[in-house]
């Protein structure tokens, strides 16, 4: 087993093994549910957009957040604004 710091996944178990994306999404899925927010589509990408939103309104520069979201051709983005 690879040492802490050289690990690749993002998610990793208890037992220090990646988690499978199925684990993943049921995690996700579990603690949506336990938030009350049992009527929405909450899945893995939502993570994805909701830290995008969230850096958009904390004033972030779009290219900063395009460049670290793996976005590969950067596309305008006029549908996010600040609130």
């Amino acid at each position: 087993m690879k040492p802490q710091a050289e690990l690749e996944e993002l998610f990793i178990s208890e037992r220090r093994q990646p988690m499978s994306r199925i684990t993943v999404w049921f995690l996700i899925k579990q603690t949506a549910a336990a938030a009350g927010l049992q009527g929405l589509d909450i899945h893995p990408h939502s993570l994805r957009h909701s830290c995008g939103y969230s850096l958009v309104n904390k004033g972030t520069d779009i290219r900063v957040i395009q460049a670290t979201s793996d976005i590969a051709r950067p596309a305008p983005q006029p549908a996010i604004r600040r609130e």
